[in-house]
């Protein structure tokens, strides 16, 4: 009940074409999408709002995500219906210990797990992370390039990035050495 009284409402949107040492890069940098089906992060994201735990929920969140997705035992207790729904409870529950989760965010996880509705974490995790980065004033940008870019190379596009977007840039790295070079 306490989540459903802290729904939030909007959507934002930004794409920044620019070059970088002469190749060209356009990438989406989010900020914030808003769908129907992201209450529970919108919620959440009010309630860790007016705590002051926006950053650290996230962090948390992201944290969930990567041991849900590290492990296909867990993925398959989490999202086979011959699990019952106590059995599902006890291990959202033994996770939630196991990664120190506050109470509200393992609250929403136990809500999930009781809903049989776990399979819309990942979309709930990447909405709570849009919209933290969106209050903290931060945007991502996708970078592939052919080779590992160096430390140097990478703060000069995300500092070019940030002057073109107003707001801090996360670069999100990538290599693919299919690429006949430059960076995407």
């Amino acid at each position: 009940a306490k989540l459903l009284d802290h729904i939030l409402v909007g959507d934002v949107g930004l794409v920044i074409p620019c070059k970088v040492n002469g190749c060209a890069f356009v990438d989406q940098l989010q900020q914030v999408t808003v769908a129907g089906d992201d209450l529970y992060a919108q919620a959440l994201f009010g309630l860790a709002v007016e705590q002051g735990r926006v950053e650290s929920w996230s962090d948390a969140l992201v944290a969930l995500q990567g041991a849900i997705d590290g492990s296909a035992d867990l993925q398959d207790v989490l999202s086979n219906p011959a699990y019952s729904k106590d059995q599902r409870r006890e291990i959202v529950s033994q996770l939630a210990q196991a990664l120190k989760l506050d109470p509200d965010p393992a609250s929403l996880l136990s809500l999930l797990a009781d809903r049989n509705r776990l399979g819309y974490l990942s979309a709930i995790v990447l909405t709570f992370r849009e919209l933290t980065d969106a209050k903290l004033g931060r945007v991502r940008a996708k970078v592939t390039s052919a080779v590992p870019l160096d430390d140097a190379s990478a703060n000069a596009m995300a500092l070019r990035l940030a002057a073109a977007s107003n707001a801090k840039v996360l670069l999100e790295r990538k290599v693919d050495p299919a690429l006949l070079g430059g960076v995407v």
